[in-house]
């Protein structure tokens, strides 16, 4: 990922505080994917609003415009969608946090990873062993600020 846009990053601590609370109740992993879903939303917030009426500066950077509103789009979707569900689905995991077996818990965070960091598909339908070779395969590709999380904290 590029460099750090502040505007953005204020903008996703202030939702992560006021929908979702401090996240230091759970893996640091997944804090950062947290984190990092809500700093993208926040970018493409803060550049729809600068920009309205343009397509929006991402749509050209492949250099294929079909391919890149393709990719916008999906982003978009994806964003808005885990920002909608990502508080219950959140309170729910806290509930696993505090009830669960310890591999139980593993494999509910493994599982969010996958949809949230990897961003495999149809995750449910899917065994443990073939999304862990998915996220393997994934790996390389996921596109987050490293420690997003603690740097939002710091302040």
């Amino acid at each position: 990922m590029s460099e750090i846009f502040e505007p953005a990053i204020q903008y996703a601590k202030e939702w992560i505080r006021q929908k979702l609370g401090t996240l230091d109740n759970i893996p640091t992993e997944l804090q950062n994917t947290i984190a990092n879903i809500c700093y993208k939303f926040a970018v493409q917030q803060i550049n729809r609003e600068a920009q309205p009426s343009d397509f929006p500066v991402d749509v050209f950077k492949c250099g294929d415009f079909r391919k890149g509103l393709k990719t916008y789009i999906k982003d978009s979707v994806f964003l808005t969608s885990t920002l909608e569900a990502l508080p219950e689905m959140l309170r729910e995991y806290r509930e696993v946090l505090v009830t669960k077996s310890q591999q139980e818990i593993d494999d509910v965070t493994f599982t969010f990873l996958c949809m949230w960091k990897y961003r495999i598909a149809n995750v449910l339908d899917k065994s443990l062993l073939r999304l862990k070779i998915e996220a393997t395969i994934r790996r390389n590709k996921v596109d987050e600020v490293p420690n997003l999380y603690q740097l939002m904290s710091s302040d």
